[in-house]
């Protein structure tokens, strides 16, 4: 069983992919774990399945799920203004051909979810002059930068997500860290689990890789102490995990137990763009984006929501067919980007559900 899944999975060796795990649960039980390859390609150390790995973006569904468990608490709502808890966001300006301009609409938290802010994707850069602030600090740096178009206007990949963890802050009284091991982590048993990575933890997380794409080689990227430890607690990208940890969460999201309620997590999976604020990233699209993830909007071949990280890690949680699939590798940019969805389809085929 499982035949062309795993025959997906194995053709991305022959790209140049070092290593893979995945795993997939029907109607709760474990129905594949299939990993092949190197966790470490220059010491031919192969793939146990025990390895964590940096997860970068399926990090956001855990950060928009400690925001939804308060928000079910009543702590705010969605049309609040962000600078109601965050005053360093209020009067913002917009970067426009004309030069900056105030923004039309405040920022709402509902923005952050739905990455309608008007933030890019520039973390490093704005973080970059200074000394590995805390995540508090790393919001008033943010709020000074100038929005890349109004409030709500449309959907932009950012650091929204991040902003949130730094609400999440403000609301819970403890650190995105803390709230997320006692609220998700410790709930769930996710024991490898962590926005903050210790020194200590280097030699257990599966070695991380670059493709070139000029080149088409795949170099080994270094992770040395000083890319660790930092204050600055990445909502939006910051967490390392392990296949068997991050299972849990999927899991817990498909049943609607142990974390949210079950209409929370129906609202969150719900298409929350306008079609204005689709174009052009979902436009036509198989999928739109909810409240932190990417979700199905009516082709009966995509009934998945869930979201993928930059080093190749795919969730997809399909509650139709009670099945979610985690899959990861550790290769930024990789050259099987648009493929890794297809282990999701491809499983759901070998087990005749499709």
């Amino acid at each position: 069983m499982f035949e062309k899944t795993k025959a997906l999975c194995d053709s991305f060796l022959d790209m140049g992919i070092p290593g893979f795990d995945m795993i997939v649960y029907h109607n709760g039980q474990e129905v594949l774990r299939y990993f092949n390859g190197f966790s470490d390609r220059e010491k031919k150390t192969p793939v146990r399945g025990d390895e964590r790995y940096y997860i970068y973006s399926c990090t956001k569904p855990i950060t928009v799920t400690c925001a939804m468990q308060l928000y079910e608490q009543g702590k705010f709502s969605l049309e609040d203004a962000l600078s109601d808890y965050l005053p360093e966001f209020r009067n913002m300006k917009v970067q426009t051909q004309d030069g900056l301009v105030d923004a039309k609409e405040p920022i709402r938290i509902k923005n952050l979810f739905t990455m309608t802010s008007g933030f890019g994707a520039n973390r490093a850069a704005l973080l970059a002059p200074y000394q590995d602030p805390t995540l508090r600090e790393g919001m008033a740096v943010f709020a000074q930068s100038p929005l890349l178009f109004h409030p709500g206007q449309r959907y932009q990949y950012g650091i929204s997500h991040d902003i949130l963890g730094g609400l999440i802050e403000v609301l819970s009284g403890q650190s995105l860290q803390d709230y997320a091991k006692e609220h998700v982590f410790d709930r769930l048993g996710m024991k490898d689990t962590t926005y903050h990575l210790s020194v200590e933890d280097i030699p257990f997380v599966a070695g991380l890789y670059e493709y070139d794409k000029q080149n088409c080689v795949i170099n080994r990227v270094p992770v040395t102490a000083e890319k660790v430890e930092k204050r600055y607690v990445n909502g939006g990208g910051g967490c390392v995990s392990t296949v068997t940890d991050y299972i849990k969460f999927c899991e817990a999201l498909r049943t609607g137990e142990t974390l949210l309620k079950r209409e929370t997590i129906d609202f969150m999976t719900r298409d929350h763009l306008t079609s204005e604020q689709k174009r052009p990233t979902w436009e036509g699209k198989t999928h739109s984006y909810g409240l932190g993830m990417r979700v199905p909007v009516g082709d009966p071949g995509w009934t998945d929501f869930g979201w993928s990280g930059m080093a190749g890690s795919f969730m997809a949680v399909d509650i139709p067919h009670n099945v979610t699939m985690f899959y990861v590798q550790h290769v930024l940019n990789p050259p099987n980007n648009g493929q890794k969805a297809f282990t999701y389809q491809y499983a759901l085929e070998d087990m005749g559900l499709v």
